[in-house]
């Protein structure tokens, strides 16, 4: 796969997510590679706050990133990103990666698993995640379970593959 050429569509589907989604959007808008073509589709679940304002606003201020907005009115997050999957499937993507719209992925993500995708045989790229602490949902088991289930997933994978 040639990286230059590449056509990268993210997909962040958000349910009344006012209060972060602007800081999402800004790490992917920072990424330190965003191959042309790139996009991001967010796929609204139905919200009835004002996310769909702080998205306008990054867009009317960011005029040099290609978002979509589309909706998906059956509830569910899996629901949401198939929606999203579809319509990057739709636009001519060759990788579809998905974040969701209380993350904010290190500047460096979508490089890392583009480059990853690279491998021989590799048909899909995860990572560690981080709980935020600053979204007002943040559990003290957070900072035990996220680690703990990152650390079985590495087990896991160098068992299947040593």
């Amino acid at each position: 796969m040639d990286m230059s050429r590449v056509r990268v569509v993210t997909v962040v589907p958000f349910y009344n997510e006012e209060r972060l989604i602007h800081d999402t959007l800004s790490a992917l808008y920072k990424q330190t590679w965003r191959p042309a073509g790139y996009k991001v589709v967010l796929v609204d679940n139905g919200s009835t706050d004002t996310s769909r304002s702080v998205i306008h606003s990054f867009v009317r201020t960011h005029s040099d990133f290609s978002l979509e907005v589309i909706e998906e009115p059956t509830k569910g997050t899996g629901v949401a990103a198939n929606t999203g999957f579809a319509a990057a499937i739709a636009y001519g993507a060759d990788v579809i990666t998905r974040t969701d719209a209380d993350v904010t992925p290190h500047p460096n993500w979508l490089r890392a698993g583009v480059t990853h995708l690279q491998r021989p045989g590799t048909l899909t790229v995860g990572g560690p995640v981080r709980p935020r602490k600053d979204d007002g949902n943040y559990r003290i088991t957070d900072a035990i379970i996220w680690p703990l289930y990152c650390a079985i997933g590495k087990l896991m994978y160098s068992v299947l593959h040593p």
